[in-house]
């Protein structure tokens, strides 16, 4: 088994309902929540795809799940390219964050214009979660448990 399959699990655990979609969680919300998967270019398929397949298949019907990208077809490690559902700024808005690895990250937390748009992410508002490298992103902006902004 994948380990972004377990990771996806414990994300979906943490929005109250049953991670196979067996029964949903009674929700306190009057909208649909939006789930976000940042994805990048040079985005690693398994994060951003799996992710997004497993919440899909949770089959709560108040979930709205979309690719969210500065890019309109961020296109994959491997030569994938696949359209965004939605900008940045939608995913700093979206109920919750899931943010995908990819072999640019390193480049992308030194890019000070996108580092700016994601410093909206709040975790006292959103839930957010990283995979594999997606948590370099998270450090660069300090959302790492109290840890100060990673230099990076």
């Amino acid at each position: 088994m994948h380990d972004n399959f377990l990771i996806v699990m414990e994300f979906v655990s943490s929005m109250g309902a049953d991670p196979i979609g067996i029964r949903n969680a009674p929700t306190k919300r009057t909208h649909a929540m939006h789930i976000a998967i940042l994805t990048f270019d040079g985005f690693n398929e398994l994060d951003s795809l799996i992710a997004y397949g497993i919440l899909m298949r949770a089959r709560t019907p108040d979930w709205r799940v979309s690719i969210a990208s500065p890019v309109a077809r961020p296109v994959s490690l491997s030569g994938l390219t696949i359209e965004a559902q939605c900008t940045v700024e939608d995913a700093v808005s979206a109920d919750a964050v899931l943010i995908g690895s990819g072999i640019k990250t390193r480049e992308l937390v030194q890019d000070p214009a996108l580092m700016q748009q994601l410093k909206g992410l709040d975790p006292q508002r959103q839930l957010l979660a990283a995979q594999c490298s997606g948590a370099l992103i998270l450090a660069k902006l300090g959302l790492l448990g109290g840890l100060p902004p990673a230099p990076i």
